[in-house]
């Protein structure tokens, strides 16, 4: 297992990571349908496992002094159209046991819902970052806003996504180092 990574630098990592998802959604738009998926896939798993690497305990919320505002999704049409892999069927809280019932339901998704609610989470999140070095906590904790909102979202398109690549037969490269 590696060591822990020093909280600035995982921080860091995390604000690159997070530009470059963004960055992407903003200028991908004439990409070709499999390389758009393929390239979402990866940087969703990047994004997820930068949250991860996060070794700070986080308040449930922090006051703020500084409201950046809800941005705009700023995403062209063509980026969120996902053709056939834009809906999907998902299972509603199946580990919510309640009176010895499972809590599980059906329910629909949008591929797109999914990618414009965590661009718009994580813009605002580095609109506290570019605001002012000392919101550095705020953007922390919106970007690991992950378990309360966009955290949902992030795992749903994560499952549409591999099953689409499974689907087109878009398999990642093998690296020989990892072998």
């Amino acid at each position: 297992m590696p060591a822990p990574l020093q909280k600035s630098i995982a921080v860091d990592i995390l604000i690159k990571i997070t530009e470059e998802f963004c960055d992407f959604c903003e200028k991908s738009a004439s990409l070709n349908l499999e390389r758009k998926i393929f390239l979402l896939s990866k940087l969703l798993s990047k994004l997820q496992a930068a949250i991860y690497d996060i070794d700070e305990v986080l308040p449930e919320k922090l006051p703020l002094d500084f409201e950046p505002g809800r941005p705009s999704t700023g995403l062209a049409k063509d980026f969120l159209d996902f053709g056939r892999f834009e809906g999907y069927t998902l299972t509603l809280e199946p580990y919510n046991l309640q009176d010895g019932l499972s809590g599980a339901g059906v329910g629909v998704g949008s591929l797109q819902d999914d990618i414009a609610d965590i661009y718009k989470d994580l813009k605002e999140a580095l609109g506290f970052y570019y605001h002012s070095p000392q919101l550095k906590s705020h953007t922390v904790w919106h970007l690991c806003d992950l378990y309360f909102h966009w955290g949902s979202h992030l795992v749903n398109a994560q499952r549409v996504l591999f099953e689409a690549l499974q689907n087109l037969g878009i398999r990642p490269p093998v690296k020989e180092e990892i072998l």
